[in-house]
């Protein structure tokens, strides 16, 4: 951490994977160090397919987040896998059409009540156009409230 600290790089850990989707493993790797430059980059599709609750998962580590990945996953994954896999590299479901999109709307709740200033990054794959447009739509109408 302490090239970390000496270049100002914030290192982040993302849940994906069997320690890291755990709430417990993923405090205590945290709190390897006492460092601003460890940080989380919270995916809310990876907490939600490894069986967490992806708003508790964020309430949790709130104070550690410095970037956020928004992922929704297709109802079919999430009956066939969900408590299963520890993550999943993308969704094929248009974000808000997916079985995990109230968790996503409590979670953008919780970030804008907090101030969150920092990245949102749209996770997500297939029908580029149609299916990128209802995601970044749905996503807007959830951050300004109105969903």
């Amino acid at each position: 951490m302490r090239v970390a600290e000496a270049y100002g790089i914030v290192i982040n850990i993302e849940p994906h994977g069997y320690y890291t989707t755990n709430p417990e493993f993923m405090g205590e790797m945290l709190s390897f160090v006492d460092s601003p430059c460890l940080r989380m980059n919270m995916d809310t599709g990876n907490t939600f397919i490894a069986g967490q609750n992806p708003g508790e998962f964020l309430q949790r580590f709130a104070d550690r987040i410095d970037h956020v990945h928004i992922k929704d996953v297709s109802p079919t994954l999430a009956a066939a896998s969900r408590g299963e896999l520890t993550g999943i590299a993308v969704s094929h479901c248009a974000i808000g059409d997916g079985a995990n999109a109230d968790n996503i709307r409590e979670c953008l709740r919780m970030l804008r009540e907090r101030g969150y200033d920092g990245v949102l990054s749209m996770e997500r794959e297939g029908q580029g156009g149609p299916m990128l447009e209802r995601s970044l739509s749905w996503l807007r109408s959830a951050l300004d409230g109105s969903l």
